[in-house]
């Protein structure tokens, strides 16, 4: 009776198993046919899913699969194993001997065809030029000397295939229009006609398989120019007639409608000395965006460029060995036994506050906010309390220490404990930043990659960031994206989407409780607009993501991370070019009227949607006030003095604290004037 029961539930079970995979051969088989761009695939489809027989199909291969299942399972019975084998041979032992031998004899055969073949060892030795590559003018070198030796089909073919990728009519037919308007040379003709397309993604230039080498399509730059030089028009006092109320509140609406660039760092312990790499490239290239942020060792990253000027970061960056990335105290399995039957975790969080604070000295997201010029942002999610991940900047938390809020985003479960934030009030004490806590330790936070490790949701609605530079270094991550670039783009994007999907589903389904939310690790966005990817190789290892690196692994992490942007920047400069531009055409504005009117009474931090008329906002007519055109009613500018204190702490004093003058600062680092005046990003 026991044993009719037990099959019956064994049955039961496979049933169900079975119901699951054929759900799932089903979804796979209807997405693999949709996203067949001929019209006979997508026809196929349609007939498939309406008129059911997907379903008929997928459980074919259901039948299939469950029979190459047991014939693999079933025992290999012939008289000449018998004789020797002393276990039970079955045959998917034997399939999976032909496999390895298989694989062993292609290596052999590639490895030959490598020695003999000169394409093959000419594409070897470019591709081995690219990786010790010095500068990106070297590498950039060799990448088309690698194009040239790819593109069998020689360089028209390969120009035609690349414009598939985009609309290159539109192109021509903008740039021909755009040269007729600006013959005319009416400004208020010219706002107009760049206000029509004035999008990021315009004609699908922003698709990376376009940029696989550093040059650009011809229609692309063409257009680029025309915009740039219809801009230089615009701002141009001897060729336009507008005044400066019309160019300044025409360009604040052509910026926000464009969007902004952000750059966001992975977790991954001290894999992140990638990261180092990633902001080098950028920084050389005076394309490192003012708005950074990350979880983890992204964190830290994000806040050494975040409280560091320009000339700082690129001295500091050039110093590598002198940069101490030390920030574990224990690197032995004996050290991390005593650590862990001592206090729960890995390592210790005084430590790790200890070194960051000597890194990072005690200033406020504020302070770096007015001292650098970048926006910082840094990814935490609460241990004690169900909330959804804090994003803190100098909007959302002024006041808080960047080291402490950087120690809490490292905080990984089983590495460091859950941690307070510290803030600085207006006395200059440190209290803690959750004020609603009713005793300390209520409301800890830890690592933000737990639940949000990039936080695109956040810069969106925050900053108008509508174009993300990804760098990743994930430990569990990396190893997907190294694979998933392995497969036809459209699969890979299938397998992920289902994989995520699952887990979404788990989490949904099992209790709120720590295991389930481990799912999220694996369910979130893993790549931006750019991405570029820690590659598989010697430096990654899991167990170097909880040790310190070495002086020659951060050297060498860096080298890569400058690798892996190089092969990303041309993707970068154009799709970033226009916005550039902007925030330059903004400036020269904004110097102008500077150079017209003593600005007194400026006001601190001006976002750039303020001044939108055809929004029913303020026009910039309202910026008179500010500008102080009129000296007899301007405000005073405040009189205030700076003291440093011996903590290193600033405090300010002023008679009277109606203004804050800032840095005017573009979107983009290595372009900033140093002017006081206006400030020009959102906020």
């Amino acid at each position: 009776m026991r044993s009719s029961r037990g099959d019956g539930e064994l049955d039961l079970f496979g049933a169900n198993i079975e119901g699951a995979l054929l759900e799932i051969v089903i979804v796979a088989i209807w997405r693999l046919l949709a996203s067949l761009g001929a019209p006979l695939g997508r026809f196929l489809a349609f007939f498939f899913w309406s008129g059911g027989c997907v379903v008929g199909m997928a459980r074919g291969c259901v039948r299939l699969l469950r029979q190459a299942a047991r014939w693999l399972s079933a025992s290999w019975h012939t008289p000449r194993v018998a004789g020797w084998a002393s276990w039970q041979l079955r045959r998917w032992h034997a399939a999976f001997g032909v496999v390895l031998v298989a694989s062993a004899v292609m290596a052999v055969l590639r490895q030959a065809l490598e020695r003999f073949d000169e394409s093959i060892r000419r594409r070897r030795a470019v591709l081995d030029r690219m990786a010790a590559s010095e500068s990106y003018e070297e590498w950039s070198k060799n990448s088309l000397e690698l194009r040239s030796l790819e593109d069998a089909g020689g360089e028209e073919a390969a120009s035609k295939q690349q414009a598939r990728l985009y609309a290159s009519g539109l192109f021509h037919t903008k740039c021909e229009h755009l040269r007729s308007v600006y013959a005319t040379e009416d400004a208020r003709e010219v706002m107009n006609v760049l206000r029509a397309d004035m999008v990021r993604r315009l004609g699908n230039m922003t698709h990376s398989e376009i940029y696989r080498y550093p040059d650009v399509p011809v229609p692309i730059r063409d257009y680029i120019d025309e915009v740039k030089r219809h801009l230089k028009f615009i701002v141009d006092e001897s060729k336009s007639d507008l005044d400066w109320k019309e160019k300044l509140g025409f360009l604040q609406e052509a910026r926000h409608t464009f969007g902004r660039t952000a750059l966001l760092l992975s977790g991954g312990g001290a894999l992140g000395a990638f990261h180092l790499g990633v902001v080098k490239a950028l920084l050389e290239n005076k394309l490192l965006p003012r708005i950074v942020g990350g979880s983890s060792v992204g964190s830290i990253v994000a806040s050494i460029v975040g409280t560091h000027t320009d000339e700082q970061l690129s001295h500091l960056l050039e110093h590598l060995d002198k940069l101490d990335m030390n920030l574990f105290n224990n690197s032995t399995i004996r050290q991390f036994l005593a650590q862990l039957l001592a206090k729960g975790t890995l390592h210790d969080e005084l430590y790790l506050q200890a070194k960051l604070k000597e890194l990072l000295g005690d200033l406020t997201f504020l302070d770096a906010y007015e001292n650098s010029g970048r926006v910082l942002n840094v990814v935490v999610c609460a241990a004690d309390t169900n909330e959804p991940p804090r994003v803190l900047n100098y909007l959302s938390a002024p006041q808080v220490l960047v080291w402490s809020a950087v120690a809490a985003s490292s905080a990984f479960p089983g590495l460091y404990p859950a941690q307070d934030i510290k803030a600085r009030n207006g006395r200059g004490e440190y209290v803690s930043f959750s004020l609603q806590a009713a005793f300390e330790g209520e409301r800890r936070w830890r690592d933000g990659s737990l639940e949000e490790d990039l936080p695109f949701r956040e810069l969106r609605e925050m900053f108008n960031v509508n174009y993300f530079l990804v760098s990743q270094t994930n430990p569990h991550i990396v190893p997907i994206l190294n694979f998933k670039n392995q497969f036809n783009r459209k699969v890979a994007n299938m397998i992920e989407i289902e994989w995520k999907h699952r887990c979404q589903q788990l989490q949904n389904l099992l209790p709120d409780w720590m295991p389930s939310k481990w799912l999220t690790l694996f369910s979130q966005t893993w790549e931006g607009d750019v991405t570029m990817v820690l590659p598989v190789g010697s430096y990654w290892t899991l167990r170097k993501a909880v040790v310190n690196p070495t002086p020659n692994e951060v050297q060498e992490a860096t080298h890569r991370g400058e690798v892996s942007t190089w092969e990303k920047l041309s993707a970068i400069q154009v799709n970033c070019a226009i916005e550039k531009a902007l925030d330059e055409s903004l400036n020269a504005v904004l110097a102008e009227v500077r150079g017209r009117h003593a600005l007194k009474g400026l006001k601190s931090r001006i976002p750039s949607w303020l001044h939108m008329p055809v929004l029913g906002l303020p026009s910039p007519e309202s910026l008179d006030s500010l500008l102080s055109l009129d000296d007899s009613n301007a405000p005073q500018t405040p009189q205030c003095t700076v003291d440093r204190r011996s903590d290193g702490n600033r405090q300010v004093q002023c008679l009277d604290d109606t203004a804050r003058v800032i840095n005017g600062r573009t979107s983009f680092d290595g372009e900033h004037t140093g002017d006081k005046g206006l400030n020009v990003i959102a906020p």
